[in-house]
């Protein structure tokens, strides 16, 4: 299995501090992989195949955004890997939230293959085949924007329910920390979601028809986020250094 493999190369810490607490594939994940990879499959592989030259450089042109829709999956299915990987939790909770997490995973293959073969679809000589009015692009937005918000939601919800469990998970310092910033940051992406919904669903005509360049704030976002979250790993691990020296200083003030 290919998280097995990764798994054994894998150092046991990462690079932002946390210990590799999950060492083996639990069933959860098992049944994690199963799901994302039925989930790429839908999004890559056509059911029908093609019946001429034309259909098939249709099919191979499709191949780009199919490219982009993996690419996303793949992104989501890393943050899962290294969730499971710094917690190693199997607990009830953390079953429920990954089943709700699965189960929008596969409702989201069809609307995000939708909307990035009609995008691709724009740049092309030939009519693509979607149908769809200037009035439903709204209504697609806000059905893709739920996806993205539910996503992120869920695992600002997984780390919140690892922080909880800080104590049974032996959760230093610095890991607990980096936990809170994680939950901040998933939160934050749901943000952005709900934001295009918002726009989307209630923003007047071209506003609304606009609403996807809410994802434009995300590297902004992030980017504010990660300086902040530098910062706060820098004032601990200054307080961790002073705090260590401190006995030292004192006997030899003593002495």
């Amino acid at each position: 299995m290919f998280r097995q493999r990764w798994m054994e190369k894998a150092p046991s810490t990462d690079g932002e501090g946390f210990r590799m607490r999950g060492t083996q594939v639990s069933r959860v994940e098992g049944i994690s992989d199963a799901v994302f990879g039925l989930a790429i499959t839908l999004i890559v592989v056509s059911l029908k195949p093609p019946e001429s030259f034309a259909e098939l450089t249709d099919t191979l042109q499709g191949f780009i955004g199919s490219g982009f829709c993996s690419m996303i999956l793949f992104q989501i299915w890393n943050r899962h890997y290294l969730y499971f990987r710094r917690y190693g939790l199997e607990d009830g909770i953390t079953r429920l939230l990954n089943g709700i997490l699965l189960f929008v995973v596969i409702a989201y293959v069809y609307p995000l293959k939708f909307l990035f073969t009609l995008f691709f679809d724009s740049f092309r000589a030939r009519p693509t085949p979607i149908v769809m009015h200037r009035g439903d692009q709204p209504h697609l937005f806000v059905i893709y924007g739920a996806g993205f918000a539910t996503v992120y939601s869920l695992f600002g919800l997984m780390y919140r329910h690892a922080l909880g469990k800080r104590r049974e998970l032996e959760l230093n310092e610095l890991e607990a920390l980096q936990t809170r910033w994680i939950i901040f940051e998933h939160f934050l992406m749901a943000g952005v979601g709900i934001l295009q919904i918002i726009v989307a669903a209630f923003g007047p005509g071209n506003i609304a028809y606009f609403s996807w360049g809410a994802y434009f704030l995300i590297p902004v976002v992030l980017s504010i986020h990660g300086s902040k979250h530098a910062d706060a790993v820098k004032v601990l691990k200054r307080e961790q250094g002073v705090r260590a020296s401190t006995p030292l200083v004192s006997r030899e003030t003593e002495v």
